[in-house]
């Protein structure tokens, strides 16, 4: 952790993963174990007793850029999907776990319902959901895309085979949005307009972007001043 020290103020939390979280051999694909460790976000905010208040987690991949204020995004999500704490009168027994994420992208949607770059869960009732999604996940060793054992858990809902973790897929609207092309990543600059989530697939597309397109892109969402910009150049 010697390379973070003085990068964040102090409220960022960087913390060692605990490395059975990560030693697996059994995965075909070295990117799954990564992507199953997310699946354990909530014994992470449990060692640290500074966060022994925080209730809900959004959770966001490091490809995700912010294009706008974040209260209002997540006020209006809580409210349209009425995404609430659990009924403190239903017992632990009958309440099921719950997990909301946002609906793929269009043209990915047919393979993959939901993505999880970015999702939002409760500390105490989402922990079945997470257990459940992780444990789907070691039944597929040799899939590649962490949202199949996502896809598992709505097709059993849908036939009946499971009712303790329910899966919410949220739409995109004008809350989350993916620029696959480089065009997008201009159309964005020059209107000014940016989601609160821009997803930008670090891994896969925005590879194939120009360096001079993504800095443009990066400080027009992050307001960066002239000043700024000649700084991080």
């Amino acid at each position: 952790l010697q390379r973070y020290k003085g990068v964040f103020d102090e409220n960022v939390i960087v913390m060692n993963h605990v490395r059975k979280h990560l030693k697996l051999n059994y995965f075909k694909y070295e990117a799954v174990k990564y992507k199953r460790f997310k699946t354990y976000i909530m014994d992470y905010i449990d060692f640290v007793p500074e966060l022994k208040d925080v209730e809900w987690v959004y959770y966001m991949d490091i490809d995700i850029l912010l294009g706008a204020p974040l209260v209002p995004f997540i006020q209006e999500l809580e409210s349209k999907y009425n995404i609430q704490p659990p009924d403190l009168d239903e017992s632990a027994v009958s309440a099921p776990s719950k997990l909301y994420f946002f609906k793929n992208m269009e043209y990915a949607r047919r393979s993959f319902y939901a993505n999880s770059g970015f999702f939002i869960a409760h500390r105490e009732s989402s922990r079945e959901c997470l257990t459940i999604w992780r444990n789907r996940m070691n039944k597929r060793p040799t899939e590649k895309f962490d949202q199949a054992s996502i896809n598992s858990i709505v097709r059993r809902t849908l036939d009946g085979l499971n009712n303790r973790c329910i899966v919410t897929a949220m739409e995109l609207e004008n809350y989350e949005s993916y620029p696959t092309h480089e065009e997008q990543f201009i159309e964005m600059v020059e209107n000014e307009s940016y989601t609160p989530l821009i997803h930008i697939l670090n891994s896969c597309i925005s590879k194939k972007f120009t360096d001079e397109a993504t800095e443009e892109f990066v400080a027009n969402v992050l307001m960066l001043s002239k000043e700024e910009r000649k700084e991080h150049k």
